[in-house]
């Protein structure tokens, strides 16, 4: 999972990346949309910027290191998945 959210990842790889999809595929721009979540760290003091940027790093940590899915995968998919 890439965590890079920056406008300039997004226009140079994930763009194009879709785009190559689409054109394989047959299928045109107005067939996919995106959607992005984001984790913001909010605080009035230093101290809550910090509590808080330590809550958002254990949300993330599982995640950008792949030890389990950021979603439920029903059985019959990560049989699938695990079989290639």
């Amino acid at each position: 999972m890439n965590l890079d959210h920056s406008s300039r990842y997004l226009r140079e790889r994930v763009h194009l990346a879709v785009q190559e999809g689409l054109n394989r595929s047959g299928r045109s721009r107005a067939d996919f949309a995106f959607r992005a979540s984001t984790m913001v760290v909010l605080g009035d003091t230093g101290e809550e910027l910090r509590r808080n940027a330590r809550t958002v790093k254990k949300r993330i940590g599982p995640r950008a290191r792949g030890s389990r899915p950021a979603w439920p995968i029903p059985s019959a998919t990560r049989r699938s998945i695990t079989s290639r």
